[in-house]
């Protein structure tokens, strides 16, 4: 794995002028990793630990499977392929998701929700601690020559590009840290493709799925009205996300403004692919509140 380079605020502190950080907590900011190349899953007992801070204590774990059960209900359904997931085992982590019961004196089966990008990624979330949660499962019909694919369970079937792994994990140092796992499955959720990954180093705070930046929100020294918006960029894109109508700018690292619009209420997303990767301020004002914002493309 290949550690995303990471940039201190101390270090977006030039290019964003006179700006004073939130929370006074100056160190507060996303972990990016990028797997490098994509860690692929599609063969029996394929599986990857993840350690989401480097602290050598491996948090998550995925793993392909597949096998035979009898099942008289399902009685021309012998054969599966599972992806799974878990929180390698250790009661404090988790996986934002869902569970159903499997009828009286049933056990519990635990489903992972496969986020989109700019989802928020809090305590609103229901998270599960389950060992092994499943993201896919889907069975083969064997009364039939050739086998026939039948349906698939979970919300990472049959095939999902790029979304994300809610995750709630104790870090090394004893605190509560939010995170995303980003993955795609493929050929009906028979493979598992594991891209990169993420965690906010900031205790208990809040990440969105697909953010590499972190909680670094900024206002301008002589207003400390914080404007009541979400501001993100993931896949050279722009997501912006705010309750009021608004003046929204965007300036590159040298100051230059690119950008300068109104927009409505609500989300919505700036395809930013015609600039060149790099550090862009991002400006959002109305009235006499006004969120700075410095986001990595």
């Amino acid at each position: 794995m290949k550690p995303f380079k990471q940039f201190t605020l101390q270090q977006y502190s030039g290019l964003a002028g006179a700006l004073l950080f939130l929370h006074g907590n100056t160190s507060a900011q996303a972990v990016y990793t990028d797997i490098e190349p994509d860690v692929t899953l599609q063969y029996d007992d394929d599986y990857v630990y993840i350690d989401l801070d480097g602290d050598g204590s491996n948090d998550y774990f995925l793993l392909k499977d597949s096998h035979y059960f009898s099942n008289t209900f399902y009685e021309i359904y012998r054969f599966n392929h599972v992806l799974y997931c878990g929180p390698n085992f250790n009661p404090e982590n988790s996986i934002a998701g869902t569970f159903a019961t499997n009828g009286e004196g049933g056990g519990t089966t635990y489903f992972p929700y496969a986020l989109n990008s700019g989802e928020l990624i809090n305590s609103d979330l229901n998270f599960q601690y389950g060992h092994y949660q499943l993201m896919a499962i889907g069975f083969y019909k064997i009364s039939v020559t050739p086998w026939e694919w039948h349906y698939g369970i979970g919300y990472w079937t049959p095939n999902k590009d790029s979304l994300f792994l809610g995750v709630r994990f104790l870090g090394g140092d004893d605190c509560k840290h939010y995170g995303w796992i980003r993955c795609s499955t493929a050929d009906s959720a028979k493979t598992l493709i594991v891209h990169d990954f993420a965690y906010e180093t900031k205790c208990e705070t809040p990440i969105v799925a697909g953010d590499t930046i972190g909680d670094t929100t900024t206002v301008v020294v002589n207003n400390l009205l914080e404007l009541n918006a979400e501001i993100f960029a993931y896949n050279m894109q722009l997501f912006v996300r705010s309750n009021v109508a608004h003046q929204i700018a965007i300036f590159d690292s040298s100051g230059k403004k690119i950008l300068d619009n109104s927009r409505q209420q609500g989300a919505y997303n700036i395809v930013m692919q015609p600039f060149p990767k790099g550090i862009y301020i991002v400006e959002l004002t109305t009235g006499s509140q006004m969120l700075t914002k410095i986001v990595s493309l």
